[in-house]
């Protein structure tokens, strides 16, 4: 890796790739999500509430700050900037924070690995928008790289769940693997990032409750959801609610008897991630970019993260993918909706199926571990 032949191709990839991706797929879109988050920073510093009127259509009308008052906070600065200079700055923030998921994961020397994420469709996506998905997908990373220190993946959980509720079942992770003290530091933060935004911020607990009602209620209808896909193949709204949760407690427990078989933790982590967003009422395309989690937890070969990446530009490609999109946009709409159900699921068996049994052999290979300060050993003597 220290060769100049592979110094020159991380440089070219390094300017390359950034100049692609924004003259092909970024200048041209505006970004909806960044300008909410960056109303919402200058919301704050003028002593102004970020969110939309209740009651009001302007709380699902796809520009209005909806999320804990703790997201807006990293943008007060960037509100400070110039539009197309905080829209810069974002980029390259968003792109550092999908470099270090990938360093901080036992896939780091995996170059089809960094190929995968970068060059997902998903994580383009997310891109062209302004999300904070390559945010999350770091703190999901952070908090499984540093799974032995409490202090760390507390932290990093707590910031991931306060951003975003709809990941707060990968919190089951912590207590099916035993990680006490873990999970009493992230469930303690979480509640004081929570329950102060509430108390100190422009909106109460409950008052978010009603919001969040009125968007599910309008949004569900829209994006690539599961309860979306079942209930369109005929099912009433309660049953299609029992059948979403009835997949989420079938991968939970399939990632339960599979940890005990092997031992391999990351089918958990995996498991929980999957879970928040199969049972998401809520989900657009560019949430896609966290199945990738998984993927670099339990350092998935290079084939997994470029049958991902191709998956992505097939079922859900950006905007401004040219014939792509109008492929796409040709596919049945249960094949479009449920294309990226199957494909969460896909990852989900990729992980499973890439974990060693107890049984004659050592459960942590090298790759897994590297990026672990521990390395499990079992008996193997029969």
């Amino acid at each position: 890796m220290a060769t100049r032949r592979w110094r020159w191709l991380v440089a070219a990839v390094a300017v390359l790739y950034p100049a692609g991706v924004w003259l092909l797929f970024l200048r041209p879109v505006p970004r909806s999500d960044l300008a909410v988050y960056l109303a919402a920073g200058h919301g704050l510093l003028h002593g102004l509430s970020p969110y939309p009127e209740l009651g009001s259509a302007s709380v699902y009308s796809g520009h209005a700050f909806v999320y804990p008052i703790g997201a807006a906070l990293p943008f007060v600065p960037l509100a400070l900037l110039p539009a197309a200079l905080a829209d810069l700055v974002y980029f390259g923030l968003a792109g550092a924070a999908l470099l270090l998921a990938v360093y901080w994961s036992p896939s780091r020397y995996s170059l089809p690995a960094y190929l995968g994420v970068f060059g997902a469709a998903t994580t383009v996506r997310g891109l062209q928008v302004g999300t904070l998905n390559a945010f999350l997908l770091l703190g999901c990373m952070t908090a499984w790289h540093f799974r032995d220190r409490a202090g760390r993946t507390g932290p990093a959980l707590a910031l991931v769940f306060a951003s975003k509720l709809f990941l707060l079942p990968l919190a089951l992770w912590l207590p099916i693997v035993r990680r006490w003290r873990a999970l009493v530091v992230t469930t303690a933060l979480t509640a004081v990032l929570l329950l102060g935004g509430f108390a100190l911020g422009p909106i109460g607990a409950r008052d978010y409750a009603r919001m969040l009602g009125e968007l599910t209620a309008h949004e569900t209808r829209d994006g690539f959801a599961l309860y979306r896909f079942v209930q369109g193949l005929g099912l009433a709204p309660e049953a299609a609610r029992w059948c979403v949760l009835l997949v989420a407690a079938a991968v939970v427990t399939a990632a339960l008897v599979v940890w005990r078989r092997t031992g391999d933790e990351a089918v958990v982590f995996a498991g929980g991630v999957l879970t928040a967003l199969l049972v998401s009422p809520i989900v657009w395309s560019h949430y896609l970019v966290l199945a990738l989690a998984p993927l670099l937890a339990a350092a998935a070969g290079g084939w997994s993260f470029a049958a991902f990446a191709a998956a992505t530009w097939a079922l859900i490609p950006p905007v401004g993918a040219g014939p792509l999109s109008a492929l796409s946009a040709e596919l049945p709409g249960h094949v479009r909706i449920g294309g990226p159900q199957l494909l969460l699921l896909g990852v989900f068996v990729v992980v499973c199926a890439g974990q060693p049994s107890r049984t004659g052999a050592p459960v942590a290979t090298e790759a897994r571990n590297r990026g672990s300060s521990v390395t499990t050993k079992y008996d193997t003597s029969g």
